[in-house]
């Protein structure tokens, strides 16, 4: 038979024909080896991401029993189950009512948390259990990326997919970014430091001259004076980390009844374009706010029943920006964003305005005075957060060939 071959191809074409085939048969599981072994290293660094924040948050919670004896391995047993807490989407098969639904399972799901915190907590006070909480669920989603990243590994391996494992390495710069990122807010959420995303909740205090009324829990409104008009100043409650979904829409409704609101204007984060500047300031119209959870359709819903003018103003800056600690260029935005709100203020034809801080407001007082000495807490972090930058950068050029 090989005779036959090789009078067909010849000796060196023989040779040559059973290198390719050995080619095509064994370099996509050299590929896929070669692959498997990157990603599983990186996966090794996911993990000790998620160690890191459960033992952070499990030191926290520590210190909240102050005069209690806490056994550590229990606790530790108790935060590392709940890491595999879950929410399940209502269906949405029927469009009709899913809101509600998503209102309704938000609560829930937030009371659930806030009752394992009161049962494992200590004598934690309202700020101390809000920082708990935030920095339990930025746990969580650092678990969550390892598990899904470990899930992933194992299906490669499984079936030799090259395809799959040509994905994920794409991916794993944003998936090791995104995880870094939720450990930096988990941490920052423990130690009640700002994070990027509360520069909505911080124009909104620096507006404030007084705390106000809790118009709806953890939600807290004021009376100001912004140039000749009345203003109303809203925001989640302070310091402890607070987003108040779900409770949002209800405080503005209220407002809106009360005094009969005909002008909101909302301040918030947002993702800015690859080329934008970090703290750039914009205006625009609709109630700026993540489109996830309820808060924003059921405002948009009040607005058009009530023939509400709605105004934005948003402080751009990336994904990772929002989740860490408040970096300077964001801090720095604020004046330009307050300046922009009383603009407004000043060119709107109603005279019954209400202006709006969406954001967690964790670290954040509720007024212009509770805020004042934010800089001073915030510049040991901007130090912190400049030396990783230049240190990011080093291994960045070390890495380029010579």
């Amino acid at each position: 038979m090989f005779e036959k071959v090789s009078f067909l191809f010849g000796n060196n074409d023989l040779l040559s024909f059973l290198l390719l085939i050995l080619f095509f048969y064994f370099y996509p599981r050299i590929y896929i080896w070669q692959m498997v072994s990157k990603l599983e290293t990186e996966l090794v660094k996911l993990e000790e991401y998620s160690k890191e924040v459960q033992n952070e948050v499990t030191k926290k919670i520590k210190s909240t029993h102050k005069r209690k004896k806490v056994n550590i391995r229990m606790l530790k047993k108790r935060v590392g189950e709940f890491m595999d807490f879950f929410v399940v989407s209502p269906v949405d098969t029927d469009p009709y009512g899913i809101l509600k639904k998503i209102e309704h399972i938000t609560k829930i799901s937030e009371s659930r948390i806030e009752r394992f915190l009161d049962r494992i907590g200590g004598t934690a006070n309202r700020d101390e259990k809000k920082n708990i909480k935030y920095g339990l669920v930025g746990a969580m989603g650092v678990t969550m990326i390892y598990k899904i990243m470990r899930h992933y590994i194992e299906l490669i391996k499984k079936t030799n997919n090259l395809q799959l494992a040509m994905v994920l390495q794409m991916m794993l710069p944003d998936i090791l970014k995104t995880a870094k990122a939720n450990v930096k807010a988990t941490k920052a959420f423990l130690d009640g430091i700002p994070i990027g995303d509360g520069v909505g909740p911080l124009v909104a205090a620096k507006l404030k001259s007084k705390v106000g009324d809790e118009i709806e829990r953890d939600v807290v409104v004021s009376a100001e004076k912004l140039g000749k008009k009345k203003v109303f100043v809203m925001k989640a409650k302070g310091k402890g980390a607070e987003i108040s979904q779900a409770k949002m829409w209800h405080a503005i409704e209220k407002l809106v009844k009360k005094e009969k609101i005909k002008h909101i204007i909302s301040i918030d984060a947002s993702v800015k374009l690859e080329g934008e500047k970090t703290g750039s300031v914009a205006e625009g119209v609709g109630f700026v706010m993540s489109p996830h959870g309820v808060d924003r359709p059921f405002v948009e819903e009040l607005a058009t029943k009530h023939g509400i003018e709605l105004d934005g103003v948003i402080i751009k800056m990336s994904d990772y920006e929002a989740s860490i600690p408040m970096k300077k260029e964001i801090y720095d935005a604020v004046p330009a964003a307050i300046e922009k709100v009383r603009e407004l203020v000043e060119l709107s034809p109603h005279n019954r305005i209400l202006v709006v801080g969406v954001g967690n407001t964790c670290g954040i007082g509720n007024s212009a005075k509770e805020v004042e000495n934010l800089e001073k807490v915030l510049r040991p972090v901007w130090r912190k957060l400049k030396k990783e930058e230049e240190e990011e950068k080093k291994r960045k050029w070390s890495l380029l060939p010579a």
